[in-house]
């Protein structure tokens, strides 16, 4: 029902009934949001712009610290988000050890987008670094949206995630 009318399901035919209660069901459901961050400072302030604003009745917030981590999450069907935000530069592992490098937020974001079953998944990657060459390979690898860590990252965060669920 449009405009926020009463749809009265007694007069629908069973299988009418089923879709229409099946549909509300998909209006309800939370979109899942993933944000990784090595910084613990960032991850609470995510979790507080979602209670402040009151998005935490529209979406399921999940947070993690380390790339694997959130591989494992976006892998698993129960766990998969429907949006990412993470950051460019974090630890990850390469060559046996662990380095911090930009590459950490690239590997995730070619890990979502190359793979047929996650590429339909939101990335937003969020940076300090306002590096033309890590913006540029960012678009290429297929993120949806670059926002710079700066004075504005609140209203960026809110308005990249309002847009992804429309």
């Amino acid at each position: 029902a449009k405009g926020g009318g009463c749809v009265n399901i007694e007069c629908m035919s069973p299988p009418h009934c089923i879709l229409y209660i099946l549909y509300v069901f998909h209006l309800m459901q939370k979109k899942k949001i993933l944000v990784v961050d090595n910084k613990e400072i960032i991850r609470i302030t995510v979790s507080d712009i979602f209670w402040l604003h009151g998005l935490e009745d529209r979406f399921e917030l999940q947070t993690t610290d380390s790339i694997a981590r959130a591989q494992n999450i976006i892998e698993n069907p129960a766990t998969r988000p429907d949006i990412v935000l993470t950051g460019l530069v974090m630890p990850h592992e390469k060559d046996g050890g662990i380095e911090t490098t930009p590459e950490a937020g690239f590997n995730l974001l070619s890990f979502i987008k190359k793979n047929p079953e996650l590429r339909h998944i939101k990335v937003a990657i969020f940076s300090g670094f306002d590096k033309p060459e890590f913006r540029k390979r960012a678009y290429e690898l297929g993120a949806d949206v670059y926002i710079l860590k700066e004075e504005n990252l609140v209203e960026e965060f809110i308005k990249t995630i309002e847009s992804f669920a429309a």
